[in-house]
């Protein structure tokens, strides 16, 4: 159920730390709540295909704690990257106001698609997170775990975009070799892979695979490129990547499609 919120929430920001902090987690999602405490903004948002779970401080900008929802992505975004400097944000039950200078806009807030599944995600993330990235559910393994810096893939995700949405999309994880592998085929077209090393891999001697469609690419354009990522999957598994720098974490699961 979307918060709505009988007193003020209220948050200032840059526009550009605006823009980063809602376009963090790829384009099927089109909705998103942000839960506003005394010093830190943080999210869960859920799709069929994935979910991205995030959380990052602010030492100044927060004015009034509670839920920002934005049901308007399309026309928030506009407005943001028409704006300049500071941009305050603020919600009062069913609509959220954002102010930059001379301009303001309203609009209103409707039901959250991204937050219903929210709840389900969030206590399957903590209990994997407490079985330390070994098991999913009730019995999906998650017997594979790595380390890389994920750049170079992050940055061809617009060349494979660019491919046949029918393809087949696979991941493949070799901890003996220290290798991920980004796969991208069709049979009698183009094909597309892209490869990276890993570090502190855990798995034995054998390749685990898991399938996907095409919202793997979107999916994985939430993450960010020049960071070590941790990495946790087994064999046609969801995959769960988790990132962090300074004063932010991020965990994206990307759901398979066995």
């Amino acid at each position: 159920m979307t918060a709505l919120c009988d007193n003020m929430t209220k948050v200032t920001l840059d526009s550009k730390e605006w823009v980063a902090l809602l376009s963090s987690f790829g384009t099927k999602i089109e909705d998103i709540e942000l839960t506003v405490s005394a010093n830190k903004i943080s999210y869960l948002v859920s799709h069929s295909t994935h979910a991205v779970r995030f959380n990052k401080t602010y030492s100044t900008g927060i004015e009034s704690t509670g839920f920002l929802v934005f049901t308007d992505l399309k026309n928030t975004k506009a407005f943001l990257n028409k704006s300049k400097g500071d941009v305050t944000i603020s919600q009062m039950r069913n609509r959220i106001v954002l102010q930059n200078g001379k301009k303001s806009m309203t609009l209103p807030v409707h039901s959250c698609n991204s937050s219903q599944l929210s709840q389900t995600i969030s206590k399957l993330l903590i209990d994997c997170e407490e079985k330390d990235w070994a098991l999913f559910g009730k019995k999906t393994v998650l017997d594979n775990h790595a380390d890389a810096n994920l750049s170079e893939l992050v940055d061809s995700l617009s060349v494979a975009k660019g491919l046949n949405k029918d393809s087949d999309y696979t991941m493949k994880f070799n901890a003996e070799e220290n290798e991920l592998l980004l796969q991208v085929r069709k049979t009698g077209g183009v094909s597309f892979s892209c490869y990276v090393n890993t570090e502190n891999s855990d798995g034995g001697n054998s390749t685990v695979s898991s399938s996907f469609g095409s919202w793997l690419l979107d999916a994985l354009s939430s993450l960010k490129g020049n960071h070590t990522s941790r990495i946790h999957l087994g064999d046609s598994t969801p995959i769960i990547i988790e990132q962090n720098g300074d004063g932010w974490d991020t965990t994206l699961l990307i759901i398979d499609q066995e």
